[in-house]
């Protein structure tokens, strides 16, 4: 029986696995590649919102306290039987004192995103594939 697992290797001591379930339906240990993909999404969209936090905080168009913490939430829906999602659903919370335009104001920086860009199509030069 075939294994459907790979390690992903960064360089240095970083490993993941990824993992698909020799059957439908049957559960996993480790994230499949989709979900890895829109983990990389919800990563990307936390860090990306910090970042710009941190320039209006540095810029004084926000204390320093006011945001406490980003969750970000990223679901895909596609129709039964489908493999590739009709679309991704990105929610965010911008947790603490902050009044509705200060969230706004770091909400918008959310297209800034790579990780976003990349899955709206935005990698002008294709994917380009090469066997070794």
């Amino acid at each position: 029986m075939l294994d459907f697992t790979t390690r992903i290797n960064f360089g240095g001591s970083s490993e993941i696995v990824a993992e698909l379930p020799p059957m439908p339906g049957q559960a996993c240990l480790n994230p499949n590649p989709k979900n890895l993909v829109l983990s990389g999404l919800a990563a990307c969209t936390s860090m990306t919102l910090q970042h710009f936090t941190s320039t209006l905080v540095k810029d004084g168009k926000l204390p320093a306290d006011a945001l406490k913490e980003i969750k970000v939430e990223v679901q895909d829906k596609f129709e039964a039987g489908k493999q590739v999602p009709d679309s991704i659903h990105v929610s965010v919370d911008l947790v603490g004192n902050l009044t509705p335009d200060q969230k706004k104001m770091i909400f918008q920086a959310i297209g800034f995103c790579p990780v976003k860009q990349m899955l709206s199509g935005k990698i002008t030069g294709g994917i380009h594939d090469k066997l070794l």
